[in-house]
């Protein structure tokens, strides 16, 4: 493995390619940043991240709007949205 890159982010969604080196030939693959960024950690390879994809993970802060539309759910978010770090004791967010 000679590097990992994250390439591309669309819908939410990052993409990424991991590069080897072998006797016969370079080349490539697509993998999911997460397994990308473990291998490449994994054969201390470095890791890269386009600047395109820096720029459109940086466009504005997006609101996470709720799944749940019902009463009941709203009543949930109200709830999740009131609550502070120190509610989670030990396990701090």
């Amino acid at each position: 493995v000679s590097k990992v890159e994250v390439c591309d982010l669309k819908d939410n969604t990052f993409y990424a390619r991991i590069y080897f080196i072998s006797k016969e030939k370079n080349f490539s693959m697509d993998a999911r940043p997460s397994d990308a960024i473990a291998i490449a950690l994994r054969f201390s390879a470095p890791i890269y991240v386009d600047e395109e994809v820096i720029a459109k993970s940086n466009q504005g802060d997006v609101k996470a709007e709720a799944v749940d539309k019902s009463e009941e759910g709203k009543k949930w978010a109200e709830y999740l949205e009131k609550l502070s770090s120190e509610d989670f004791g030990k396990y701090k967010v």
